[in-house]
Protein backbone atom coordinates (compact mmCIF):
# COMPACT_ATOMS: atom_id res chain seq x y z
CA UNK A 1 0.00 0.00 0.00
CA UNK A 2 1.27 3.46 -0.87
CA UNK A 3 2.27 5.47 2.20
CA UNK A 4 0.84 8.89 2.82
CA UNK A 5 2.41 11.48 0.50
CA UNK A 6 3.23 13.76 3.42
CA UNK A 7 5.67 11.35 5.07
CA UNK A 8 9.10 10.04 4.20
CA UNK A 9 11.04 7.32 5.95
CA UNK A 10 14.68 6.43 5.49
CA UNK A 11 15.66 2.85 6.25
CA UNK A 12 18.81 0.85 5.67
CA UNK A 13 19.25 -1.09 2.43
CA UNK A 14 17.90 -4.27 4.00
CA UNK A 15 14.63 -2.52 4.72
CA UNK A 16 15.17 -2.27 8.48
CA UNK A 17 14.33 0.93 10.38
CA UNK A 18 17.39 2.44 12.06
CA UNK A 19 18.21 1.70 15.66
CA UNK A 20 18.22 4.43 18.30
CA UNK A 21 15.92 7.33 19.00
CA UNK A 22 15.59 10.99 19.70
CA UNK A 23 18.68 12.46 21.23
CA UNK A 24 21.10 9.79 20.05
CA UNK A 25 24.68 10.90 20.40
CA UNK A 26 27.39 11.30 17.73
CA UNK A 27 27.79 8.25 15.53
CA UNK A 28 24.32 6.98 16.50
CA UNK A 29 20.92 7.40 15.02
CA UNK A 30 18.48 10.18 15.80
CA UNK A 31 15.39 11.86 14.48
CA UNK A 32 15.94 14.78 12.20
CA UNK A 33 13.25 17.32 11.47
CA UNK A 34 13.54 18.25 7.82
CA UNK A 35 11.60 19.79 5.00
CA UNK A 36 11.02 17.76 1.87
CA UNK A 37 9.54 18.82 -1.45
CA UNK A 38 6.70 16.49 -2.40
CA UNK A 39 4.39 15.98 -5.39
CA UNK A 40 0.86 15.33 -4.21
CA UNK A 41 -1.96 13.72 -6.15
CA UNK A 42 -3.02 16.92 -7.83
CA UNK A 43 0.41 17.01 -9.48
CA UNK A 44 1.41 20.21 -7.74
CA UNK A 45 4.67 20.38 -5.74
CA UNK A 46 4.37 21.30 -2.09
CA UNK A 47 6.79 21.63 0.79
CA UNK A 48 5.83 20.08 4.11
CA UNK A 49 7.62 19.37 7.39
CA UNK A 50 8.26 15.66 7.88
CA UNK A 51 10.23 13.48 10.25
CA UNK A 52 13.11 11.69 8.56
CA UNK A 53 14.87 8.80 10.25
CA UNK A 54 18.59 9.00 9.53
CA UNK A 55 20.82 5.94 9.75
CA UNK A 56 24.54 6.11 10.53
CA UNK A 57 27.07 3.53 11.60
CA UNK A 58 29.42 4.47 14.42
CA UNK A 59 32.63 3.60 12.58
CA UNK A 60 31.62 3.63 8.91
CA UNK A 61 29.24 6.57 8.76
CA UNK A 62 27.32 6.69 5.49
CA UNK A 63 28.77 3.45 4.07
CA UNK A 64 25.56 1.49 4.56
CA UNK A 65 22.98 2.85 2.13
CA UNK A 66 19.84 4.55 3.33
CA UNK A 67 16.65 4.07 1.36
CA UNK A 68 13.98 6.67 0.78
CA UNK A 69 10.87 6.67 -1.41
CA UNK A 70 9.47 9.68 -3.24
CA UNK A 71 6.30 9.63 -5.32
CA UNK A 72 5.68 10.83 -8.87
CA UNK A 73 2.11 10.56 -10.16
CA UNK A 74 1.38 7.89 -7.50
CA UNK A 75 4.46 5.89 -8.61
CA UNK A 76 7.25 5.01 -6.20
CA UNK A 77 10.78 6.18 -6.95
CA UNK A 78 13.28 4.41 -4.74
CA UNK A 79 16.32 6.48 -3.75
CA UNK A 80 19.51 5.19 -2.13
CA UNK A 81 21.82 7.55 -0.27
CA UNK A 82 25.26 7.05 1.19
CA UNK A 83 28.27 9.02 2.35
CA UNK A 84 28.75 12.49 3.76
CA UNK A 85 30.17 15.57 2.07
CA UNK A 86 29.82 17.10 -1.38
CA UNK A 87 26.41 16.27 -2.93
CA UNK A 88 26.50 14.11 -6.07
CA UNK A 89 23.69 12.54 -8.09
CA UNK A 90 24.25 9.12 -9.70
CA UNK A 91 22.05 7.61 -12.43
CA UNK A 92 22.51 3.92 -13.24
CA UNK A 93 22.52 2.05 -16.53
CA UNK A 94 19.88 -0.06 -18.24
CA UNK A 95 18.97 -3.40 -16.70
CA UNK A 96 20.51 -2.57 -13.32
CA UNK A 97 19.80 -0.58 -10.17
CA UNK A 98 22.06 1.41 -7.83
CA UNK A 99 22.64 -1.77 -5.81
CA UNK A 100 24.76 -3.25 -8.58
CA UNK A 101 27.02 -0.19 -8.30
CA UNK A 102 27.37 -0.19 -4.50
CA UNK A 103 31.10 -1.11 -4.45
CA UNK A 104 31.80 1.78 -6.84
CA UNK A 105 29.53 4.19 -4.97
CA UNK A 106 31.06 3.28 -1.61
CA UNK A 107 34.53 3.94 -3.01
CA UNK A 108 33.35 7.34 -4.18
CA UNK A 109 31.63 8.09 -0.87
CA UNK A 110 34.91 7.42 0.91
CA UNK A 111 36.37 10.36 -1.05
CA UNK A 112 33.97 12.75 0.68
CA UNK A 113 30.78 12.64 -1.36
CA UNK A 114 27.14 12.43 -0.33
CA UNK A 115 25.67 10.29 -3.10
CA UNK A 116 22.01 10.23 -4.09
CA UNK A 117 21.19 7.32 -6.39
CA UNK A 118 17.57 6.85 -7.53
CA UNK A 119 16.35 3.74 -9.32
CA UNK A 120 14.95 4.61 -12.74
CA UNK A 121 11.30 3.64 -13.44
CA UNK A 122 10.84 -0.12 -13.56
CA UNK A 123 14.24 -0.89 -12.04
CA UNK A 124 15.23 -1.63 -8.46
CA UNK A 125 12.17 -1.01 -6.32
CA UNK A 126 10.86 1.87 -8.43
CA UNK A 127 7.45 1.50 -10.05
CA UNK A 128 6.87 1.66 -13.78
CA UNK A 129 5.39 4.86 -15.15
CA UNK A 130 1.60 5.08 -15.13
CA UNK A 131 1.53 6.29 -18.73
CA UNK A 132 3.84 3.42 -19.81
CA UNK A 133 6.20 5.85 -21.58
CA UNK A 134 9.64 4.41 -20.87
CA UNK A 135 11.42 6.15 -23.70
CA UNK A 136 14.51 8.12 -22.79
CA UNK A 137 12.46 11.33 -22.83
CA UNK A 138 9.68 9.79 -20.75
CA UNK A 139 12.09 8.51 -18.12
CA UNK A 140 13.80 11.91 -17.99
CA UNK A 141 10.45 13.65 -17.42
CA UNK A 142 9.75 11.21 -14.57
CA UNK A 143 13.12 11.80 -12.96
CA UNK A 144 12.77 15.58 -13.19
CA UNK A 145 9.64 15.30 -11.04
CA UNK A 146 11.48 12.99 -8.64
CA UNK A 147 14.36 15.46 -8.33
CA UNK A 148 11.90 18.27 -7.66
CA UNK A 149 10.43 16.13 -4.88
CA UNK A 150 13.86 15.35 -3.42
CA UNK A 151 14.90 19.02 -3.43
CA UNK A 152 18.62 18.25 -3.33
CA UNK A 153 20.78 21.09 -1.99
CA UNK A 154 22.24 23.40 -4.59
CA UNK A 155 22.89 22.13 -8.10
CA UNK A 156 24.76 18.85 -7.60
CA UNK A 157 27.03 17.40 -10.28
CA UNK A 158 25.76 14.25 -11.97
CA UNK A 159 27.69 11.06 -12.69
CA UNK A 160 25.76 8.72 -14.95
CA UNK A 161 26.36 5.45 -16.78
CA UNK A 162 24.96 4.14 -20.06
CA UNK A 163 21.16 4.67 -20.25
CA UNK A 164 21.33 6.82 -17.12
CA UNK A 165 23.75 9.10 -18.98
CA UNK A 166 21.22 9.62 -21.75
CA UNK A 167 18.59 10.44 -19.15
CA UNK A 168 20.97 12.89 -17.47
CA UNK A 169 21.63 14.71 -20.75
CA UNK A 170 17.90 15.09 -21.34
CA UNK A 171 17.41 16.45 -17.81
CA UNK A 172 20.22 18.94 -18.34
CA UNK A 173 18.68 20.12 -21.60
CA UNK A 174 15.23 20.65 -20.05
CA UNK A 175 16.13 21.73 -16.51
CA UNK A 176 19.71 22.99 -16.24
CA UNK A 177 18.76 24.53 -12.88
CA UNK A 178 18.75 21.05 -11.34
CA UNK A 179 22.45 20.24 -11.85
CA UNK A 180 25.85 21.81 -12.29
CA UNK A 181 27.76 19.40 -14.51
CA UNK A 182 27.72 15.99 -16.18
CA UNK A 183 30.22 13.15 -16.11
CA UNK A 184 28.83 10.67 -18.63
CA UNK A 185 30.41 7.21 -18.63
CA UNK A 186 29.76 5.11 -21.75
CA UNK A 187 26.67 7.19 -22.56
CA UNK A 188 23.92 6.07 -24.88
CA UNK A 189 22.79 8.67 -27.37
CA UNK A 190 25.30 8.23 -30.18
CA UNK A 191 23.04 5.98 -32.26
CA UNK A 192 22.10 8.59 -34.83
CA UNK A 193 23.89 6.47 -37.47
CA UNK A 194 22.31 3.17 -36.43
CA UNK A 195 21.69 1.00 -33.38
CA UNK A 196 24.01 -1.68 -32.02
CA UNK A 197 22.70 -5.24 -32.56
CA UNK A 198 21.00 -6.90 -29.56
CA UNK A 199 23.43 -9.87 -29.35
CA UNK A 200 26.36 -7.47 -29.26
CA UNK A 201 24.67 -5.45 -26.51
CA UNK A 202 24.03 -8.50 -24.32
CA UNK A 203 27.51 -9.94 -24.81
CA UNK A 204 29.10 -6.55 -24.26
CA UNK A 205 27.28 -6.09 -20.97
CA UNK A 206 29.05 -9.21 -19.65
CA UNK A 207 32.55 -7.99 -20.55
CA UNK A 208 34.80 -7.26 -17.58
CA UNK A 209 32.25 -8.74 -15.17
CA UNK A 210 33.72 -10.56 -12.19
CA UNK A 211 31.56 -13.29 -10.62
CA UNK A 212 30.22 -11.15 -7.76
CA UNK A 213 29.54 -8.23 -10.09
CA UNK A 214 27.87 -10.50 -12.64
CA UNK A 215 25.66 -12.02 -9.93
CA UNK A 216 24.52 -8.57 -8.79
CA UNK A 217 23.78 -7.53 -12.36
CA UNK A 218 21.85 -10.71 -13.16
CA UNK A 219 19.85 -10.34 -9.95
CA UNK A 220 18.89 -6.77 -10.81
CA UNK A 221 18.06 -7.56 -14.42
CA UNK A 222 15.98 -10.68 -13.73
CA UNK A 223 14.03 -8.95 -10.97
CA UNK A 224 13.16 -6.05 -13.27
CA UNK A 225 12.43 -8.26 -16.29
CA UNK A 226 10.10 -10.54 -14.35
CA UNK A 227 8.17 -7.69 -12.73
CA UNK A 228 8.10 -5.20 -15.59
CA UNK A 229 8.91 -6.91 -18.91
CA UNK A 230 7.19 -4.32 -21.12
CA UNK A 231 8.89 -1.37 -19.41
CA UNK A 232 12.32 -3.03 -19.53
CA UNK A 233 11.92 -3.84 -23.22
CA UNK A 234 10.77 -0.31 -24.04
CA UNK A 235 13.66 1.34 -22.21
CA UNK A 236 16.13 -1.09 -23.78
CA UNK A 237 14.90 -0.24 -27.27
CA UNK A 238 15.15 3.45 -26.40
CA UNK A 239 18.72 3.00 -25.20
CA UNK A 240 19.78 1.27 -28.42
CA UNK A 241 18.31 3.90 -30.72
CA UNK A 242 18.78 7.11 -28.73
CA UNK A 243 20.17 10.21 -30.42
CA UNK A 244 21.20 12.64 -27.66
CA UNK A 245 23.07 15.10 -29.86
CA UNK A 246 20.36 17.84 -29.76
CA UNK A 247 20.01 17.52 -25.98
CA UNK A 248 23.77 17.60 -25.45
CA UNK A 249 24.05 20.77 -27.52
CA UNK A 250 21.23 22.35 -25.49
CA UNK A 251 22.91 21.40 -22.20
CA UNK A 252 26.22 22.92 -23.27
CA UNK A 253 24.45 26.05 -24.50
CA UNK A 254 22.82 26.34 -21.04
CA UNK A 255 26.27 26.44 -19.43
CA UNK A 256 26.44 22.84 -18.19
CA UNK A 257 29.98 21.43 -18.15
CA UNK A 258 30.09 18.01 -19.81
CA UNK A 259 32.72 15.30 -19.54
CA UNK A 260 32.35 12.29 -21.86
CA UNK A 261 34.14 9.10 -20.85
CA UNK A 262 34.20 6.22 -23.32
CA UNK A 263 35.70 2.75 -22.84
CA UNK A 264 38.19 1.47 -25.40
CA UNK A 265 36.66 -2.02 -25.62
CA UNK A 266 32.98 -1.01 -25.29
CA UNK A 267 30.76 -3.16 -27.52
CA UNK A 268 27.45 -1.80 -26.20
CA UNK A 269 27.40 1.90 -27.16
CA UNK A 270 28.95 3.96 -29.92
CA UNK A 271 30.23 7.51 -29.42
CA UNK A 272 28.67 8.57 -32.72
CA UNK A 273 28.58 12.36 -33.03
CA UNK A 274 28.48 13.01 -29.27
CA UNK A 275 32.19 13.94 -28.85
CA UNK A 276 32.12 16.50 -31.66
CA UNK A 277 28.59 17.90 -31.50
CA UNK A 278 29.39 20.97 -29.37
CA UNK A 279 32.31 23.22 -28.52
CA UNK A 280 33.83 22.80 -25.07
CA UNK A 281 33.11 19.12 -24.46
CA UNK A 282 35.72 17.19 -22.50
CA UNK A 283 36.18 13.74 -24.04
CA UNK A 284 38.44 10.89 -22.98
CA UNK A 285 38.80 7.18 -23.58
CA UNK A 286 39.80 4.82 -20.79
CA UNK A 287 40.64 1.13 -20.79
CA UNK A 288 37.95 -1.44 -20.24
CA UNK A 289 34.54 -2.46 -21.54
CA UNK A 290 31.06 -1.07 -21.08
CA UNK A 291 30.68 -1.98 -17.40
CA UNK A 292 34.26 -1.52 -16.19
CA UNK A 293 33.21 0.68 -13.27
CA UNK A 294 31.21 -2.21 -11.77
CA UNK A 295 34.31 -4.35 -11.32
CA UNK A 296 36.87 -1.59 -10.67
CA UNK A 297 35.34 0.63 -7.98
CA UNK A 298 38.59 2.34 -7.00
CA UNK A 299 39.39 3.32 -10.59
CA UNK A 300 35.85 4.68 -10.92
CA UNK A 301 36.34 6.79 -7.78
CA UNK A 302 39.72 7.97 -9.10
CA UNK A 303 38.16 9.02 -12.39
CA UNK A 304 35.32 10.96 -10.81
CA UNK A 305 37.37 12.63 -8.09
CA UNK A 306 40.64 13.35 -9.90
CA UNK A 307 40.61 13.11 -13.73
CA UNK A 308 43.44 10.72 -14.73
CA UNK A 309 45.23 10.80 -18.05
CA UNK A 310 43.06 9.20 -20.73
CA UNK A 311 44.29 6.21 -22.72
CA UNK A 312 45.01 7.16 -26.31
CA UNK A 313 43.13 4.87 -28.70
CA UNK A 314 43.67 4.82 -32.43
CA UNK A 315 41.05 3.82 -34.93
Amino acid sequence: MRPDASSSTVVDDCGHPPQGGVGAGPGKTGLDRSRVRLNISAGLPMTAPVTVLSFAEARRSGMRPERQDVWVDHCRVEVLGLGEGQPLLFLHGWGLSPRAYLPALRSLAERGYRITAPSLPGFGRSDVRRNRDHSLHGVADHMIEALDALALPGRPPVVAHSFGAGVAVRIAALRPDLLSGLTLISPVGGAGHGAVAWPQVLIGMCDDARPRVAAAGVRDFLAAALRNPAAITASGLAARTADSVPDLRAAVAAGISVRLVFAAADRVVRPGDLPTCAVGLSTETVRGSHGWLLSEPQRFADLVSTRPDPVAVTA
